[in-house]
């Protein structure tokens, strides 16, 4: 999965001319070359912290993500693109080292490592190497206005880390993040649609709608407020 979601990914930044890969933006809003760098370095400090639990650590979490992603933006600001995707390639190969360093049983157990919050370390990684990627290039693919390939790459997050993890607290919350992603660029049909579905599989994300930026264009819908009215019952 992680090798799939990598050439995904350079398949997705070969779509930008040299000029927008050389770009650089702000700590408000991001160029390509500042997300590329932000992707990277999460996969290298989740690694570290796959490492952690590989040597029966606990890893040292970020207290304030803000602040983390700042300091990341900060370091490498003045880097080259070239100098990003070096980045890059250490970053996947660290995190494929540490993934390969766990046995089954550690990567599949959620219950081993109470700092995980229920989560497994496969689920981390996954995380990290394939859906923290592909959410942010779609983004960047959309405010470049090629939606079709933006909702694709969305798409195809919620295919694969079903495949991966078809809970209902996981597939909920894809469902949930593919809404986000329709109520952001105009498409509320198909945000209620699969915010519908992420309600039914993981009631308690109705309360957590009601203060989500990302759905405000859904608010005066009526189908909407029918939705959050009350947590429909989780068919599991």
């Amino acid at each position: 999965m992680l090798e799939r979601g990598r050439q995904e990914e350079h398949a997705a930044w070969d779509r930008f001319t040299s000029a927008e890969k050389a770009a650089k933006g702000t700590s408000e809003d991001w160029s390509l070359k500042d997300l590329a760098a932000h992707v990277s370095a999460w996969k290298d400090r989740d690694a570290s912290r796959l490492d952690s639990a590989s040597q029966g650590q606990v890893p040292l979490e970020p207290t304030d993500f803000d602040t983390a992603n700042a300091e990341i933006f900060k370091a490498h600001w003045n880097r080259s693109w070239a100098e990003v995707m070096d980045l890059e390639a250490l970053a996947f190969e660290h995190l494929v080292t540490s993934v390969e360093a766990l046995s089954e049983a550690e990567l599949l157990d959620a219950g081993s490592y109470e700092w995980t919050q229920g989560r497994t370390l496969a689920w981390i990684a996954a995380f990290t190497g394939y859906y923290h990627p592909q959410d942010h290039i779609s983004d960047h693919l959309a405010k470049r206005g090629e939606l079709d390939a933006a909702e694709a790459m969305q798409i195809r997050i919620v295919e694969a880390m079903g495949s991966f993890d078809s809970s209902p607290r996981s597939h909920g919350t894809n469902l949930y993040n593919l809404a986000c992603f329709y109520a952001l660029n105009g498409m509320p049909e198909l945000a209620l649609e699969n915010l519908s579905r992420a309600f039914t599989l993981r009631p308690e994300l109705v309360d957590w709608s009601k203060r989500d930026s990302d759905l405000d264009s859904l608010r005066g819908l009526p189908a909407y407020q029918v939705l959050s009215q009350a947590p429909p019952s989780n068919s599991g």
